[in-house]
């Protein structure tokens, strides 16, 4: 039923660097089909099938666990000497280790069925909104636009560190740089997703726009032009002179009409076919739901993990960057070699513009969806609308604000600007109460009497 040497599919195509991406950090253990009989998209999601795929991505999930039990343990038994080291190896080094075992786990488990729902409600939404399957070929370059600029961006974060840190070995590629991979790719699955829902929904806002657009031809469609077609359909079959009448003056009955193709047709005129319309983009519209609530299950509690650590980050690297600025204000040995200072800037570049994109990401879905909430309702006022017109609008115009379209961090928190805000001000706060206690410190140290020379 399912072709497996066929990786042609249009949807396989718009994806395929990120997909090769995910398979080698052990989150995309599946992969694409086609329905020879119906042509329809889904994945093969079967562990007899990528029995390889799931062996990879337990090891890399092994391997993370065991380095950073290993971390941890090291760091409890032979405490490191500055109170940020221990910081780093304690708090923020487990948080990027658990945000990347998280991921692999969820991938293996339960998200790959989630993933097959998704990709068969959007086979479904594309034979509509897309007929000619273009959109995908976009879509490739953007990915591969930002697989390589993540991979770039990775690699010389990883070349730049090795001055920033004293000893290098395995350990701390297993606990800091592959997690950070993972991660990384981890959030480009999902805006990717995010994306997906955002082009379809813009493309839908255009549906709704022009409802009326086929009907407003008819209406205001020369009289000779309507005269003409009645007189061909009449020589086609017998159709009685009040056909044509009615109508032009009753838009909301079902007339049986002739078309000049010889094909005898039950046309909705009218009222009943602006009404079909509208039904059929409310179809639309539940779907894009359902996939949006997909989104949020497969990847609500990630995104809390995420911003929690991307809040233990922001205030580990800015603390250690403002004490690095300073003691070379001051003419002192800093922290940190001087040539860890770019592994340094890049590393809070990287806590600040990653939460950045994923925030973008979801308010320009949130601003989209306000645009078709809008644009329902400014349908809805207008005066020439027909009664059974209005109520389909004011049906359509509830499921909408019922059927929010949005992302939440396990309902904690909505993802949007604004949250991106909230945790770069809570960091900055963090950043400066501790600026704030190590200089109390440093004065208080100074004046004891233990400090004398004497």
């Amino acid at each position: 039923m399912f072709d497996k040497k066929s990786f042609s599919t249009d949807i396989y195509n718009g994806v395929k660097p990120l997909h090769f991406l995910g398979q080698l950090v052990g989150l995309a253990p599946y992969f694409y089909v086609r329905n020879t009989q119906t042509g329809e998209e889904s994945i093969d999601i079967s562990s007899r099938s990528n029995v390889k795929k799931i062996i990879w991505a337990l090891v890399l999930l092994v391997v993370q666990i065991t380095g950073l039990s290993f971390k941890i343990a090291g760091s409890i038994i032979n405490p490191p000497d500055s109170i940020m080291d221990l910081v780093n190896d304690v708090i923020q080094f487990p948080f990027f280790g658990a945000t990347s075992t998280v991921a692999i786990t969820l991938a293996v488990t339960i998200n790959r069925k989630k993933m097959l729902l998704f990709l068969h409600t959007l086979s479904v939404i594309d034979k509509v909104l897309f007929p000619k399957r273009n959109i995908y070929k976009k879509q490739q370059i953007q990915l591969l636009i930002a697989v390589a600029c993540t991979s770039v961006v990775s690699a010389v974060i990883f070349y730049l560190d090795i001055y920033y840190y004293y000893t290098y070995n395995l350990l701390y590629i297993i606990t800091i740089y592959v997690p950070d991979f993972v991660w990384s790719v981890n959030e480009l699955q999902f805006m990717n997703l995010v994306e997906v829902l955002r082009v379809r929904l813009v493309t839908l806002n255009a549906r709704i726009c022009t409802v009326f657009a086929s009907d407003s031809y008819m209406q205001d469609a020369s009289r000779s032009t309507r005269k003409r077609n009645v007189q061909r359909a009449g020589r086609l079959v017998s159709v009685p002179h009040a056909v044509g009448s009615n109508y032009t003056k009753h838009p909301r009955r079902r007339q049986t009409c002739k078309e000049f193709l010889g094909d005898i047709i039950e046309i909705s005129c009218g009222e009943s076919k602006i009404t079909s319309r509208i039904l059929k983009l409310r179809k639309i519209y539940n779907n894009l739901y359902e996939m949006c609530c997909l989104i949020n299950t497969m990847y609500g509690y990630m995104l809390l993990q995420e911003f929690t650590s991307y809040a233990v980050c922001m205030i580990v690297d800015g603390y250690n960057l403002i004490c690095f600025l300073v003691a070379i204000y001051k003419s002192e040995d800093p922290m940190v070699p001087p040539e860890g200072y770019p592994a340094l800037i890049l590393w809070n570049l990287s806590n600040l513009i990653r939460p950045f994109l994923l925030c973008l990401s979801c308010q320009k879905l949130n601003n989209e969806f306000k645009t078709t909430l809008k644009s329902i309702q400014t349908l809805e006022l207008q005066s020439d609308v027909k009664i059974g017109v209005s109520d389909q609008l004011r049906q359509f115009s509830s499921q909408v604000q019922n059927c929010k379209m949005g992302f939440s961090a396990c309902g904690f928190f909505d993802i949007n600007l604004s949250l991106f805000c909230a945790v770069v001000l809570t960091a900055t706060t963090q950043i400066t109460v501790l600026v704030l206690l190590d200089r109390q410190t440093e004065m208080t140290f100074r004046l004891s009497p233990s400090s004398s020379p004497l």
